[in-house]
């Protein structure tokens, strides 16, 4: 994982290109702060470390999420 990430979140999305899309939310650890620059990294470190194909179409980065117990 990278070493920006504390927790991440993945769903496919509907696309007009491809049939199915990745759509990402990422909390970044408190340290770091949300940024263009950021993303573009996060998205080439899924490419260079899962697949080239895990590149996302859309990715937001937060601070927190709230969680719902389940």
């Amino acid at each position: 994982m990278h070493p920006a990430v504390a927790d991440a979140s993945v769903a496919g999305k509907k696309g007009e290109i491809k049939r199915e899309s990745i759509a990402e939310i990422i909390i970044l650890k408190s340290r770091y702060e949300p940024s263009t620059k950021l993303a573009y990294e996060l998205m080439d470190h899924a490419k260079n470390t899962i697949d080239p194909v895990a590149t996302s179409s859309e990715i937001h980065l937060v601070k927190s999420l709230s969680y719902t117990r389940s």
